[in-house]
């Protein structure tokens, strides 16, 4: 099918789906590091934020980019850079 609607509605499941794996592998990591510092490393100190802060900025840029269309190269960025690079020559 080469209906332009179903393509782009095709692309942003594709998207969101990869917004939901990212949101499950941040679960899963998270909880096996807090019950890591919990568990196996209760002496060291409570160190489990500064990976779950690096990780949280991640996956709410990747919210962002999901859910306020915030794309750095949307489906036409190709188009006018091609056209750009034509247009000098």
């Amino acid at each position: 099918m080469t209906d332009p609607l179903y393509i782009t509605a095709k692309r942003e499941v594709s998207v969101l789906k990869g917004f939901y794996i990212h949101a499950l592998v941040f679960a899963c990591v998270i909880s096996g590091i807090i019950g890591l510092n919990i568990f196996l490393l209760p002496n060291s100190g409570w160190w489990v934020q500064w990976p779950m802060m690096g990780m949280s900025i991640g996956l709410f840029l990747h919210v962002l980019a999901v859910y306020m269309r915030f794309r750095l190269f949307d489906q036409d960025w190709d188009v006018r850079k091609i056209q750009e690079r034509l247009e000098r020559k």
